[in-house]
């Protein structure tokens, strides 16, 4: 058992989203097992990030804290809310909210360097895409990219403990249903409670990054709701499915799915307990 999650830790220096799923997955079998000590089950993932930053401390120091922070301490976060009997939803939701404040420590710290590396990374693929693109488009593109890849960051992240998070359930049996997603109520406190940071000078594109990160567990309570109330009006599920595409590719949907989300939250439209018992 501790080969799986001392490779893992060696993936996730280079590859902390592939890491992530492969760590939920194995925590799914850690709590089969039982998670009295949940720390015993993961502590040889820390081995080799441990190791390549004392060995090349000013070089390594980012992708080794990726990996110690965004990666295998979500997943013993995750465990001790298990531990502690928080409901699953509740486990995912606190493990969300630590990607994002690691993810705005990231750019509090290391801003203006990791910025440095994505421009300079995006300017060397549009070199490329000269010839198919506009010059006024590139530079658009270049300058949103260049303010919002903290935010790709931390959605990736989170996108990858959301994939984990549901091979996890798989592991214990629980059967899945985009319509029995639920996640606390509570969530929509903390959202209301950041909103008035967008109005403190210098912080509005942290706000922004991180603001639209946290909307991802609302979208993803809106498009349950969705499925759920498309499942009620459209019984052919071809129909369903091309419906449900056409509103996925049109980009004014994910603020109304997020919407939704956030009513369903307070409201609870289906009257579904927040998501999944405890392991």
């Amino acid at each position: 058992m501790l080969f799986y999650p001392l490779l893992l830790g060696a993936l996730a220096i280079s590859f902390p989203f592939l890491s992530l799923v492969g760590m939920m997955i194995f925590c799914g079998r850690a709590a089969l097992q039982g998670i009295d000590v949940p720390i015993r089950f993961i502590a040889a993932f820390f081995l080799a990030p441990a190791a390549i930053l004392l060995w090349d401390p000013a070089g390594m120091l980012i992708p080794a804290l990726d990996a110690i922070l965004g990666v295998g301490s979500i997943c013993l976060i995750f465990l001790l809310a298990l531990k502690a009997r928080m409901p699953l939803g509740s486990a995912f939701t606190l493990c969300t909210l630590a990607i994002i404040a690691y993810g705005l420590v990231r750019v509090l710290i290391w801003g203006e360097q990791l910025s440095a590396m994505h421009t300079k990374a995006l300017e060397s693929a549009m070199v490329q895409m000269q010839q198919m693109l506009d010059k006024t488009m590139l530079q658009t593109t270049v300058d949103i990219i260049g303010k919002f890849w903290p935010a790709s960051w931390m959605l990736s992240q989170i996108l990858a403990l959301y994939l984990g998070y549901l091979m996890f359930q798989r592991s214990l049996g629980i059967g899945f249903r985009w319509s029995d997603q639920r996640f606390p109520s509570a969530y929509n406190f903390l959202v209301l409670a950041v909103l008035p940071v967008y109005f403190i000078p210098g912080t509005r594109i942290m706000f922004v990054n991180g603001f639209i990160a946290l909307c991802v567990i609302p979208f993803i309570q809106g498009l349950g709701l969705l499925i759920d109330r498309l499942g009620m009006i459209i019984q052919n599920r071809i129909i369903r499915l091309l419906v449900l595409v056409f509103l996925l590719i049109n980009i004014i949907s994910y603020a109304l799915i997020t919407l939704f989300g956030f009513a369903d939250l307070w409201w609870n439209f289906r009257n579904i307990k927040t998501g999944g018992s405890p392991a």
